[in-house]
């Protein structure tokens, strides 16, 4: 399980998150600090199943290529594009997302998952009285 140190933001998701996320041999992933939420998008090309669950407090990332339904006329030179199997699990404690309104979708190998920032993550504005006097 990678630990996303407590909350979502940029600096949780650094270089340190990143070198051990690719460490693991995985998919491209980019994580995004919006006003409102936080977009992970994941890289995985020729999916066949898709799975995004939450569970306490992880949420969990499932994902499988499965091509034994679609037989290969011809004989292989060379076989790179294989079935695989993914699977991540992104911690999610101490931080400030609304569990009840993720989304997720998955178009053109692209794995898009939205999560709502709760409404004391949001940032706040505070009003400046500027005099002149």
């Amino acid at each position: 399980m990678v630990n996303l140190m407590g909350t979502l933001s940029t600096t949780s998701f650094g270089r340190n998150f990143m070198r051990s996320f690719y460490g693991l041999n995985e998919y491209p992933m980019d994580i995004i600090d919006r006003e409102e939420e936080f977009l992970i998008r994941v890289a995985i090309p020729g999916a066949t199943n898709v799975a995004v669950s939450v569970e306490d407090t992880s949420l969990l990332i499932d994902v499988d290529r499965d091509t034994s339904e679609e037989p290969e006329k011809g004989q292989f030179n060379i076989q790179g594009i294989t079935d695989y199997e993914f699977s991540k699990t992104l911690s999610l404690s101490n931080t400030n997302i609304d569990v009840e309104q993720i989304t997720s979708k998955y178009s053109r190998g692209i794995l898009e998952i939205t999560l709502p920032k709760t409404e004391e993550a949001k940032p706040k504005i505070i009003p400046v009285d500027v005099s002149m006097e």
